[in-house]
């Protein structure tokens, strides 16, 4: 008889993120009883600087390992990325689908909203690093004061992550896995169609998307917090259920696809 868990949860931080960006899904991981991992993607966790030379394919590499390490402990696991950690899950997702058993995609970085994320190759033989708009990822500007994110960033690998966009467009086809998409739908960061298009194109057969009204990107800090913890809750809540019920040969599992305003 197998000694691990039914279920294990990924939870992965976003660009220029420090972990706190998604640190508030760890009470909620750890009331399921789910083991986690958290991992620091490359070039973060340190200094802005230390993001110069890092690629997509780095970020995807920490997170791979993470996701293998968690299977030596649970059949399946459940993945949340917000942002870039957004693109990260949708690849596991699509290269691992004996492994994941759900996702939940927080402001997926599919679509960068600033126009100049097109010149951005441009820029980055210009400017090796860039200061954003202080607080744009937050409706609540007090609440942006506590942000512990890099205040700046090193501009190849903003080429970098546009580029995985691309990337993972190409394969959403091969995404099965229940998902449950999540985007403010005012985000200043992340253009709020990424949710639409990845909605409208993964496999999966059970898929919700659900905006935002009120919050901005990040989702997990802002002023919509509670909200969004309780719907990830109830995505993980469930798809824990469906690990632990009974299997019935030739009957798979409903298909649920819905689109929330």
């Amino acid at each position: 008889m197998s000694s691990k868990k039914p279920l294990a949860c990924l939870i992965l931080h976003g660009f220029t993120s420090s972990l706190d960006a998604v640190r508030p899904l760890v009470p909620l991981v750890e009331r399921l009883g789910l083991p986690y991992r958290m991992p620091v993607l490359r070039g973060h966790g340190t200094r802005p600087e230390d993001l110069r030379g890092v690629r997509h394919e780095h970020w995807y590499a920490d997170a791979e390992a993470a996701l293998l390490e968690l299977r030596q402990e649970a059949e399946q696991v459940a993945i949340c990325g917000l942002s870039m950690g957004g693109l990260v899950a949708l690849e596991l997702a699509a290269r691992h689908p004996d492994d994941v058993a759900a996702l939940i995609t927080l402001g997926a970085a599919l679509y960068i909203k600033s126009p100049l994320v097109h010149a951005s190759k441009l820029i980055a033989s210009l400017v090796d690093m860039w200061t954003p708009t202080p607080g744009r990822g937050y409706a609540d500007r007090a609440l942006a004061r506590g942000s512990t994110n890099y205040k700046s960033f090193a501009t190849d690998a903003l080429v970098s992550l546009h580029a995985y966009g691309g990337v993972v467009r190409g394969l959403l086809g091969q995404v099965r896995a229940p998902i449950l998409v999540l985007h403010p739908r005012n985000d200043r960061v992340i253009k709020p169609a990424s949710a639409d298009y990845i909605y409208e194109h993964v496999a999966s057969r059970e898929k919700q998307r659900v905006f935002l009204e009120r919050c901005n990107h990040e989702m997990l800090l802002d002023c919509e917090s509670e909200r969004v913890l309780g719907l990830v809750e109830r995505m993980l809540r469930q798809t824990l259920e469906a690990q632990l019920a009974p299997s019935t040969p030739n009957s798979p599992r409903n298909s649920r696809s819905s689109s929330s305003p």
